[in-house]
């Protein structure tokens, strides 16, 4: 009996047909609905990978942005969009894998199980179609960037902008159409809901082979920029290598038009969509390969400099540290007065009328006239001030009255002779 049919049943017996397998077993099988055989480790592990590798790559490129080049484009928010896009695939994926079973016979599940089936599906296509749309746009945006200069107006500007178009109206339309393939909406999910609905074939196989299509073209476009520009064939070579990442996408591609034609022409579907599904994302994380791996020279030799700071100011820091223990063990305690005090003499004092002090020498060890010794140890440096000398002088009123009358003599010489 078709699911068609089944919202036309007796409640009692569409109880009954939801209790039972989905697909009658091939001769010799029964249905294990408790714990049917699946490969979800195969699932998990293309998932987590899936997702390890393109949040390092985005990862690198935002440190570019931000970091190194200190700029962000229209192109870096659309691709963050795609990544949000991309993640929300893989949460279908999860949630595929635990109501489901990836690789799970289609007579090992439930009628009632087809719903949940068919509505994973459905919101995995929409977010499909969002993340490539995203991250074809940001890509060709990006490359515009790159291999544009300013106003140029060549023919790879015109062909990016051409594919760049094309894509965008198609995905919209994609979305729309999968949205719409039954009325009503829920129809496209719930068996119990009738509705009439399109054949969805038909997208499936156009989506693939469109995208296989953009995939070739916009690779094609980016070696031809390479290869013509003026640059050595070692460099063209690197360049060729960091812009065929998107090679792995167009495999994908490939596969995954084989698998879902295989899907579209045979019963177990709940078996055969799995496949599409692991391809779709491969085919989705190339996308962030091809869009962030440009980015990962810069970033990598950014950290590289970084690192190469730090060892250098932890080296500079070890050395200055030696040193300063070096000469503390010789020095002591006492610090140098300055770097070239080691043949320092104290300068002489004049006074006015010519009354000499004593020049200390910093070689000489006078005894101290004062009761209070300096420190014996440890032994002072040869340099630096380490006494001082208070000299009080007293002028009697004699000395003092004799001063001022030799002054007066000298200036009024005909008084004195006079006297």
């Amino acid at each position: 009996m078709s699911l068609a049919q089944l919202p036309f049943l007796p409640p009692a017996e569409q109880q009954a047909i939801l209790e039972g397998a989905a697909l009658p077993p091939p001769p010799g099988k029964l249905s294990a609905f408790d714990n049917p055989p699946n490969n979800n480790a195969l699932a998990l592990a293309v998932a987590i990978l899936g997702l390890s590798v393109s949040s390092i790559l985005l990862l690198f490129r935002a440190y570019t942005r931000i970091f190194v080049l200190r700029t962000v484009r229209i192109e870096d928010a659309i691709g963050l969009v795609a990544f949000v896009s991309y993640a929300a695939y893989m949460y279908c994926v999860f949630r595929f894998m635990r109501h489901v079973g990836f690789f799970v016979h289609q007579w090992d599940l439930q009628v009632k199980a087809i719903s949940e089936f068919k509505y994973i599906l459905l919101i995995g296509a929409n977010f499909y179609d969002a993340n490539i749309l995203c991250i074809k746009v940001a890509i060709l945006l990006d490359w515009l960037h790159i291999f544009v200069p300013g106003k140029t107006r060549n023919k790879f500007f015109w062909a990016c902008w051409a594919i760049l178009t094309i894509n965008t109206l198609y995905y919209i339309a994609n979305i729309v159409a999968v949205n719409l393939s039954c009325i009503p909406f829920e129809a496209s999910w719930n068996i119990l809901v009738a509705g009439r609905c399109l054949d969805q074939k038909a997208l499936d196989t156009s989506s693939a082979v469109i995208n296989l299509i953009s995939d070739l073209t916009i690779m094609a476009l980016a070696q031809q920029v390479i290869w013509n520009l003026h640059m050595s064939l070692k460099t063209k070579l690197g360049l060729s290598l960091i812009f065929a990442a998107g090679l792995f996408g167009t495999v994908s591609g490939l596969f995954r038009i084989i698998v879902t034609v295989e899907y579209q022409h045979h019963e177990d579907t709940t078996y055969t969509v799995a496949a599409v599904i692991l391809w779709a994302i491969g085919e989705m994380t190339s996308g962030f390969l091809v869009f962030c791996v440009p980015a990962i020279p810069k970033a990598i030799g950014s950290i590289g400099n970084g690192i190469a700071h730090i060892k250098h100011y932890r080296l500079r820091s070890r050395e200055s540290s030696q040193k300063s223990k070096s000469s503390f063990k010789r020095e002591g305690p006492w610090k140098s007065a300055s770097p070239d005090s080691s043949n320092f003499n104290r300068r002489k004092i004049y006074h006015p009328d010519e009354v000499p002090i004593t020049t200390f020498s910093s070689n000489a060890s006078p005894e101290s006239e004062s009761a209070e010794q300096l420190t014996a140890s440890p032994e002072p440096p040869t340099t630096g001030i380490v006494r001082t000398t208070r000299v009080v002088t007293a002028i009697g009123g004699d000395v003092a009255s004799q001063g001022v009358k030799l002054m007066h003599s000298r200036q009024h010489p005909w008084m004195t002779q006079q006297q």
